[in-house]
């Protein structure tokens, strides 16, 4: 990692991040479309083991640039840091996606294919039905995804953030307490809109 300099530091930075998201883009769509059983991200992240350190995301969250790039740059080194602490249950979690079936009329329906068969099925009462055997197995996976949390909002303690919302609202710039109110503003405002419009599309069909 180069210590020279906060554009030097974004240099590396910009090249080693595409490699990353590169390696981690396709294993993931490997996995997502079937091709692989496996979720393998810990040998990427190995890989890109300096990306990722401690030391960088410090030198990151501190330095001092005007460079263009450097917000989306912080937030990729943050999160990859998060992600890098959690890989191990997220390689859990996608392996049990991946194997998980959900028993339906005598076929075992893998995991990942059962929202798409929901959406494609026009008997409401057998949508109902099978998304509710969906939504057993998943909270059956539950578990792995409530330690995933649990350790990133540990990890973003330990960054200094107050909270993963505030990690979130500060590196994306989102502005949540002003959304927040825009939004509430919205729903308030088209309240009786919304209501006497589903009111009529409710009874049109029953």
């Amino acid at each position: 990692m180069p210590a020279e300099t906060p554009d030097d530091l974004l240099d590396w930075l910009d090249r080693e991040a595409e490699a990353f998201s590169g390696a981690t883009t396709r294993e993931y769509y490997l996995n997502r479309a079937g091709l692989k059983d496996d979720l393998a991200l810990a040998p990427i992240f190995e890989r890109h083991a300096d990306l990722f350190r401690r030391e960088t995301v410090d030198r990151v969250l501190g330095a001092e640039t005007d460079d263009p790039r450097y917000a989306h740059l912080r937030e990729l080194a943050v999160d990859g840091y998060l992600e890098q602490a959690a890989k191990e249950l997220t390689e859990q979690i996608a392996a049990r996606e991946t194997a998980d079936t959900v028993e339906w009329e005598g076929e075992q329906l893998p995991y990942r294919a059962v929202q798409q068969r929901v959406m494609n099925e026009p008997d409401a009462w057998r949508r109902h039905e099978l998304d509710l055997r969906r939504l057993d197995v998943t909270a059956a996976q539950n578990e792995l995804r409530q330690r995933r949390w649990d350790l990133l909002y540990g990890q973003t303690r330990d960054l200094g953030f107050a909270s993963y919302v505030t990690l979130c609202d500060q590196l994306g710039s989102l502005g949540l307490d002003r959304l927040r109110e825009t939004m509430e503003r919205f729903l308030w405002e088209t309240d009786k809109s919304y209501r006497d419009r589903l009111e009529q599309e409710l009874r049109a069909i029953g």
